[in-house]
């Protein structure tokens, strides 16, 4: 990812899983264990190497304290909506806010998602986005607020396709994976 930046290519990563997750992490954060998802979360915002981000993980990029402090509660309720205003984070950083004011479209539903410019933030879930057969039972409702995997990558490409320098695109379905470990611990 960092060399197609440096190469002028517009970048991107799309999973089903968190943003902050070891895979979307693997291509856009030097960290040295994929449990450090609070500094892939920092990395992610201070760093600007990756245009459009679409995935689950909100509860990396909201302050500790977000359920007490009510002046943060205002300022970010008009972008998580109706998610759960939750915070796995050691410190009072905002990277919400930090993302917006670099540049970042910041979007937590899918239309938000439909209407957003070129260089996005979008964090569908407090964690991960829902599996596979939850989507399957909800595509066509028309309440559904959540995009989908496909929704997302073809979102993704719509955005980064209009760079003549190319692009690079890294979509996960991860889900499946977690599905085989628990298969496998089921068996042990």
């Amino acid at each position: 990812l960092e060399k197609a930046k440096r190469l002028g290519k517009s970048t991107g990563l799309v999973s089903d899983t968190r943003i902050t997750h070891a895979t979307p992490a693997a291509f856009a954060s030097h960290v040295y264990h994929r449990n450090q998802e609070n500094d892939i979360a920092e990395q992610l915002v201070e760093d600007r190497q990756v245009d459009v981000m679409l995935s689950g993980g909100l509860r990396h990029f909201l302050p500790q304290n977000i359920a007490e402090d009510k002046n943060a509660q205002k300022e970010v309720k008009p972008i998580v909506g109706d998610l759960p205003m939750v915070s796995v984070r050691k410190d009072h950083r905002n990277l919400l806010m930090e993302a917006l004011s670099t540049g970042y479209d910041v979007c937590t539903n899918k239309k938000c998602l439909e209407k957003a410019g070129d260089k996005i933030l979008g964090l569908f879930t407090s964690s991960e986005m829902p599996n596979s057969i939850i989507v399957d039972n909800t595509r066509t409702d028309p309440k559904r607020t959540i995009p989908t995997l496909r929704e997302m990558t073809e979102s993704a490409l719509d955005r980064l396709n209009k760079n003549p320098q190319g692009i690079f695109l890294m979509v996960e379905g991860g889900q499946i994976d977690w599905a085989g470990h628990k298969i496998g611990r089921a068996h042990v």
